[in-house]
């Protein structure tokens, strides 16, 4: 209850009990009926007047703050009454709490390798670049690959087309000086400087080619700088003119571990030599 109500009903309280007050008052003074006939008091000798009436007449005022001030505190105590009872805001309705049980998770496990294999690829052999389609362009590409690296002094050319323990003599000599590390004999002759240097008429002897060995002559021709001239060379084959009964250069063939064809034997100034032996 607001707290204007409260003292309006302090009020209508305490103008009441003036009201009964007056009333009482008002009652005290008049005639009493007997009978029929109205009784008529003596003025000149009224009663005595009500000892309780006179201490209200007295105190009217007293009474009127009293029952004004008690008025408004049974105002505020019915207001209080109200609002514990009617006006009580409403207690809220807790929504009953439901459990839910979150769905299981299935997790599938895959299992994996402890260790993360890579694969390695296998060099591929440097001599597989100078292999051809047929044995007979293999070994032609291997002869002419030789005069490449002499012009360029590439010693990687010779790597690649020499077996590592092949045999090398220049048989014009007696003795003939004789090569087995064909790195160390090209090292040497690459001292000298090469022009246009090339071999020619590249053909079978004996038997050719086999499974796993063949042979080959060639003539040979080229210059080469001494004291700064460039004198050229020439070496017969076995069907140039002039020609060398068994060719001016001897090559012998034969396949490595990864079954590339390679230079086993090579021999030169051999026109006279006969080959295969």
């Amino acid at each position: 209850m607001s707290d204007s109500a409260t003292v309006i009903i302090g009020a209508l309280i305490g103008a009441a009990t003036s009201i009964i007050v007056a009333l009482i008052d008002k009652l005290s003074f008049a005639e009493p009926p007997q009978g029929n006939k109205i009784l008529r008091l003596d003025k000149s000798n009224p009663p005595p007047p009500n000892p309780i009436i006179v201490w209200f007449r007295k105190n009217i005022i007293g009474v009127f703050i009293f029952s004004t001030l008690l008025g408004g505190s049974a105002g505020y105590l019915l207001g209080a009454l109200t609002v514990t009872g009617s006006d009580k805001p409403p207690t809220p309705t807790v929504a009953p709490t439901t459990t839910s049980v979150p769905p299981t998770l299935t997790i599938t496990v895959i299992p994996t390798s402890t260790s993360t294999s890579i694969p390695t690829s296998t060099p591929t052999p440097a001599c597989l670049l100078y292999q051809r389609d047929t044995d007979l362009d293999t070994i032609t590409n291997l002869i002419r690959a030789e005069a490449e690296a002499v012009n360029t002094k590439n010693i990687q050319i010779i790597e690649d087309i020499f077996d590592p323990n092949a045999i090398i003599q220049q048989r014009d000599k007696t003795p003939p000086p004789t090569w087995y590390d064909p790195i160390e004999r090209y090292r040497e002759l690459f001292n000298t400087d090469f022009m246009d240097a090339q071999h020619f008429d590249i053909l079978p002897a004996g038997s050719g080619i086999t499974q796993t060995v063949a042979w080959f002559t060639s003539g040979s021709k080229g210059k080469y700088k001494n004291d700064g001239a460039w004198p050229t060379y020439s070496n017969p084959s076995t069907v140039s003119t002039p020609s060398a009964q068994y060719g001016s250069d001897h090559w012998t063939f034969g396949r490595n571990d990864a079954g590339c064809w390679v230079i086993i034997r090579f021999e030169f100034n051999a026109g006279h030599v006969q080959f295969p032996p």
